[in-house]
């Protein structure tokens, strides 16, 4: 498989570490690289975000590249399969993603 270059996104991405052990990721992108993307037929962009293998001079632990991967559809078998929605407490409710 050739190896593409890859279209970074501006910005900082840094992991936060909580007490508890609960992570997040804060995330300080550039619109013009975001609204510079691809959008799908449903209004998505799609994007990765990776960890650097150590943190930069500004504290940025991860960074972002826009996802192109497209599966090869002649090399798959039985056509496509969706995963299950995985119903988890607490999330079910009121949260923006559900």
């Amino acid at each position: 498989m050739a190896k593409t270059s890859k279209n970074y996104i501006r910005g900082g991405a840094k992991e936060v570490t909580f007490n508890d052990g609960g992570k997040i990721i804060n995330l300080d992108l550039n619109l013009e690289d975001l609204n510079s993307l691809p959008v799908s037929e449903k209004g998505y962009i799609r994007l990765v975000v990776a960890q650097r293998a150590s943190t930069d001079q500004f504290g940025n632990t991860h960074y972002v590249y826009e996802n192109t991967f497209k599966p090869d559809a002649s090399k798959a078998k039985g056509g496509a399969t969706q995963a299950p929605k995985v119903n988890k407490p607490g999330y079910d409710k009121g949260h923006p993603f559900g």
